[in-house]
């Protein structure tokens, strides 16, 4: 069949083969790509016998290629997409432009083509030797998350505010619940959505990936309310976090004062005082104290937290008697004659005189805080903003410092602990992530070996939180200047006697600047 002729050659096909008789000399390549340009339905397959033809003119039929179909259907290797192209001239479209769009239907259906089909494409104009969009599948939707939230801790840091003549101290050291209170909540994850090829395969989602809210059983009760998890309080107390779960602790609250009314307090929880404590009186408690009266404390027997932090809002006129013990924090807004004594930091808003202070850090104020008398020891830093007086009382700082070499070696060792937790958990993750893309496969067996790992990887996100915190603890201790400091802001006055790292100094004159030991020596800075 002739598919083009002219006076000097002729194109024809037989069964799709398609043939090249040249009559006579004179068509060039280039002509002859002319002619092709017309006839997209041709496929030139052999370019040597093509030239050859053109070159001799032999008059007789070579087979120079194929004849393409009408239209060609491709598809995605992943059976997402389908394309036609169409193998017509431009004039044979427009000529066959109503049955065009039937015969790539049908084309699609042969083919097995069922699922997004794109009509609008079908009916706008068909141009030849185009990749054409035709069907293309639908990718499923990843289901969310569960999210979830827990009640606040609040931040355990106070502030000085002065208003008019009056200076608060304030810090809300113990987060008080009463029973039924919200403590947190989860709502579940949402299911995502198939896809499906252009085959009509379905492609199942990925699941969002559930949390277990963990909480003890004891103190906190888990209910349903308008399609979400809530955790509420069983009963009044202190909340906190305890082995990664939120627990509500034993919480005693004290309307008035300590006093013979009361007697002594030992308890095992948290203990909240709205006025003070009398002299003489003991206060023991496992947990956090907070002593929230505005006239403080006195010549008080002792206040002690085994495993937790002390708040005494007023202050502590100790009378040389007063002893306040916590194996965390002291926060307090003053000390006057009075021992604390605290594992980690001791906060003082205003001053502290004549008082024996000992912890990791001390820190107070650095527009008020003063220390006038007394005898201060930290492990690695003293903060004030001034330290001794104009009647030059006498005063004695010692900072214990450190081996920064030691504690970098800590840090580096820590850091890369965390990392490798980072990376188990990483690896727990995707392993997570296999389960979930299966998870309407999986058996009984399976989903409970998916819950086990799922408990496993929460841990160890807990972990992450630990170790988190101990790198901020070692790196703010490196953040201290030299191996040991006393950071003044404003004076240090004559009669203090300072010593870090065993290296000691007695102040003779009235300077103001800081002290830290270095390569140890003794250096001097101002703040």
């Amino acid at each position: 069949m002739i598919i083009f002729e002219n006076n000097k050659l002729k194109i024809t096909h037989s069964k799709d083969v398609v043939y090249l008789t040249v009559a006579s000399v004179g068509t060039t390549t280039l002509d002859f790509n002319q002619i092709l340009s017309t006839l997209p339905q041709i496929k030139i397959n052999g370019f040597t016998a093509l030239q050859s033809a053109l070159q001799k003119a032999e008059n007789k039929p070579i087979e120079i290629g194929v004849l393409r179909p009408e239209i060609e259907l491709q598809v995605s290797s992943d059976e997402m997409s389908a394309f036609v192209k169409i193998n017509l001239s431009q004039e044979k479209c427009v000529e066959m432009e109503r049955e065009l769009a039937t015969k790539i239907l049908d084309l699609l259906h042969e083919n097995g083509v069922c699922e997004g089909i794109i009509s609008d494409a079908l009916s706008a104009p068909l141009s030849p030797g185009k990749k054409m969009l035709v069907a293309k599948g639908k990718q499923p939707v990843s289901g969310q998350d569960a999210k979830y939230k827990y009640y606040a801790i609040n931040e355990k840091k106070p502030t000085l505010d002065t208003k008019g003549k009056t200076d608060h101290y304030e810090l809300n050291l113990i987060d008080n619940v009463k029973k039924q209170d919200w403590l947190g909540e989860k709502l579940p994850p949402i299911p995502g959505e198939h896809g499906y090829t252009i085959y009509g395969r379905a492609l199942p989602p990925k699941s969002g990936r559930d949390y277990t809210l963990k909480y003890d059983k004891n103190a906190v009760e888990l209910v349903l309310e308008d399609g979400k998890e809530v955790l509420r309080a069983k009963h009044d107390g202190a909340v906190l976090f305890k082995d990664g779960k939120i627990t509500v602790d034993n919480h005693l609250h004290i309307g008035g004062d300590v006093d013979f009314s009361t007697g002594n307090i030992k308890f095992d929880g948290y203990v909240t005082i709205e006025g003070t404590v009398k002299d003489k009186f003991v206060v023991e408690a496992t947990k956090d104290i907070e002593i929230k009266g505005l006239n403080g404390i006195g010549a008080v027997a002792r206040i002690e937290s085994f495993e937790g932090s002390i708040y005494v809002r007023g202050g502590v006129n100790g009378k040389n008697e007063a002893m306040v013990i916590a194996h965390k924090n002291i926060f307090a807004k003053f000390s006057n004659e009075a021992i604390f004594l605290a594992g980690d930091t001791i906060h003082i808003g205003l001053y502290t005189i004549d008082s024996t202070l000992k912890a990791d850090a001390i820190i107070l104020d650095p527009e008020k805080g003063r220390i006038i008398g007394g005898e201060i020891h930290a492990a690695h830093k003293i903060s004030a903003s001034s330290i001794g007086n104009a009647h030059e009382r006498k005063t004695k700082v010692n900072v214990q410092g450190f081996e920064r070499a030691q504690i970098k070696m800590e840090l580096e060792a820590t850091k890369i602990k965390f990392q490798e937790i980072i990376s188990k958990a990483n690896h727990l993750k995707r392993q997570l992530e296999i389960f979930e893309n299966n998870f309407d496969t999986l058996d009984t067996k399976a989903k409970t070996t998916y819950k086990g790992m799922m408990v496993n990887y929460e841990n160890i996100i807990d972990d992450i939180g630990r170790t988190n915190q101990e790198v901020s603890r070692l790196e703010a201790m490196l953040r201290t200047r030299g191996e040991g400091e006393v950071k003044i802001m404003k004076s240090v006055f004559p009669r203090t006697f300072l010593e870090i790292k065993s290296l000691q100094k007695h102040i003779n004159k009235l300077m103001k600047c800081s002290f830290y030991v270095k390569n140890r020596e003794l250096h001097t800075a101002i703040d």
